[in-house]
């Protein structure tokens, strides 16, 4: 576990130091070339113990599928958040203290049409 979180904090610098580095190039007048500035990748299946955080949208796509075929054949949704990540630097929203779930905090869960709380 905790080389998951040195590996998330060493890429937030990278995008940090990515910014700074387009700044000051934008500043000189310097391109960063056909392929830009190296940028990390981080794979949702990293953090297999936040599997539990989609986005509203996929929310939104997985009800309509269980609405469809149903609970039991209803497929889950992919794992696409990295907790405290998003590729352009901290997400807020990625955060799993900020939206468990990918739900909304000030909605009652068992209104989200699943019939489950």
């Amino acid at each position: 576990l905790a080389l998951r979180d040195l590996k998330r904090q060493i890429a937030l610098s990278v995008i940090s130091s990515n910014k700074r580095v387009e700044d000051i190039n934008s500043i000189l007048g310097i391109t960063d070339g056909p392929n830009g500035l190296w940028k990390p990748q981080l794979k949702p299946s990293e953090w297999p113990g936040e599997r539990g955080l989609h986005t509203p949208e996929e929310l939104r796509t997985f009800r309509e599928n269980v609405a469809a075929v149903g609970i039991a054949e209803a497929t889950a949704p992919p794992m696409s958040i990295i907790p405290g990540f998003s590729p352009d630097g901290v997400d807020p929203s990625a955060s799993p203290t900020a939206v468990p779930g990918g739900a909304d905090p000030g909605k009652d869960p068992a209104s989200d049409g699943l019939g489950e709380a």
